[in-house]
């Protein structure tokens, strides 16, 4: 794996970046730069050619997967909390949607993904005046969007999770707000019974097709003692972000008295939806990290059952901000995360510092997870460290391998042990933002960072 040089060079834009880089395989159908856009430089791009997409501060860029250069630049109008989300491809309508914090409100715009114009009817705004579920108001100058828009695309509904600003200061909830994208007129949304309990996870919300999960993070639980808090929480939704109050539909945290009290945010990270080998009791289980150091598997179809509990970072530190990656190697169904403090139960070697650990889902056990490998970073960005992602060469199992930044370069390692794979060298990769994901693109991978796209394959171009 060695520097995508050409497209490195080219794939160049102003601001900083928050979002993960996003692709769609078959861009505009015309060769060259669309008739409707705006700051085109691929005049000579393909026709068809796929584009990545970068969201920097208000500014949303389609860039030419060859040449790197820009095929169309949108810019939003407003100054706030700008984009920091990662946004959502729906290829089916050739949409992508935003969510941008415009200062004073919250806007979820909808643009095409073809010359970056916006779609009849968006943006949607989001405010106290706009939107009110339960008798509270969504307070946009005290929310802030963190985490990845998810969009189902069996209901047409978009989802978009809020937590609140840098520092839990303010009087914000944990939002998920649901758009039903044949109506823009229509969204709702799920909102916290207390305080704070924020969804911060850079990921955003799991889904099984049907229903959406989402954790959150510390509030007023223990104020409250009412059974209604929504702290420290797996939370089941549906439809237009309904929740049914129930064991089934809601797993809270056994430690949540010390993670409430000591800012310890469940709702840091981000679960996974897995669905196990057709006969396995249960069938599916989510995957739930948790910053102090807990990985909970639970039963997909009844968060109420908890099937493990996973010491596997320090537990008394702000230590795991993750989503897993979930494959099957040669060894089994792997769920592997980062953590940021050192872990406890790894197989052989203990990691004071930084971290990947994989644990092993084999169903029919008891427990049904367990760690299987560890493997040490070196500089994988401190407690809000980069996630990593999987590949396989065949999309089921042959040759999975786990990659995932380390400071400024790439590194894989085996799936199946952890041992070192690659590091790439040469041109370093600066200013990737904390809990930024790679993606994998026809044999390259690719990142966002500060002003620019980095991308490296075998033998680099």
């Amino acid at each position: 794996m060695a520097p995508d040089t050409t497209f490195n060079t080219g794939a160049q834009f102003n601001g900083g970046v928050q979002a993960s880089v996003l692709y769609i395989e078959q861009g505009p159908v015309g060769a060259g730069c669309p008739a409707t856009a705006t700051g085109c430089k691929a005049t000579t791009r393909p026709a068809g050619n796929g584009l990545f997409f970068a969201s920097a501060s208000s500014d949303v860029y389609a860039i030419d997967e060859t040449s790197g250069l820009t095929v169309w630049h949108t810019a939003l109008a407003g100054a706030g909390d700008g984009i920091r989300g990662t946004p959502v491809i729906d290829p089916a309508s050739r949409t992508m949607y935003v969510a941008f914090g415009a200062g004073g409100h919250h806007e979820i715009h909808a643009l095409s993904v073809d010359d970056g114009s916006e779609r009849t009817g968006w943006p949607v705004i989001l405010s106290t005046a706009t939107l009110t579920m339960n008798g509270i108001g969504f307070n946009s100058g005290a929310q802030n969007e963190h985490g990845a828009l998810l969009f189902n695309n069996n209901t047409g509904i978009l989802y978009v999770p809020f937590g609140g600003e840098y520092g839990d200061g303010g009087n914000y909830r944990g939002w998920v707000v649901a758009i039903d994208t044949s109506d823009s007129a229509k969204f709702a949304g799920w909102v916290t019974a207390d305080q704070q309990s924020g969804i911060w996870g850079h990921g955003g919300l799991a889904s099984d097709g049907t229903s959406i999960f989402a954790e959150t993070g510390n509030g007023h639980r223990a104020a409250l003692n009412d059974g209604n808090s929504d702290s420290e929480e797996v939370v089941r939704l549906t439809g237009m972000a309904a929740v049914t109050k129930s064991a089934a539909n809601i797993f809270v945290s056994p430690n949540w008295q010390y993670m409430d009290g000591t800012d310890k945010d469940f709702g840091a990270s981000t679960p996974a939806y897995v669905a196990l080998p057709p006969g396995s009791t249960p069938a599916s289980v989510l995957v739930a990290p948790a910053k102090p150091g807990h990985l909970y598997v639970l039963d997909g179809t009844n968060l109420s059952t908890s099937l493990a509990d996973l010491v596997v970072s320090n537990t008394n530190a702000e230590s795991i901000y993750t989503s897993p990656t979930i494959y099957t190697s040669a060894s089994g169904l792997h769920a592997t995360i980062n953590v940021g403090q050192g872990t406890q139960n790894c197989p052989g070697t203990n990691y004071g510092g930084e971290a990947l650990v994989s644990t092993l889902i084999q169903p029919g056990q008891t427990p049904i997870a367990q760690v299987a490998w560890c493997t040490g970073l070196a500089n994988g960005g401190g407690h809000m460290n980069y996630p990593p992602i999987s590949t396989t060469t065949d999309g089921v199992s042959a040759n999975a391998l786990v990659w995932f930044m380390d400071g400024s370069q790439l590194r894989a390692i085996d799936a199946d042990t952890g041992q070192a794979v690659v590091t790439t060298t040469g041109a370093a990769c600066g200013g990737i933002p904390n809990m930024s994901f790679p993606i994998a693109v026809k044999g390259r991978i690719v990142v966002a960072a500060g002003g620019h796209l980095c991308s490296w394959s075998p033998g680099g171009t």
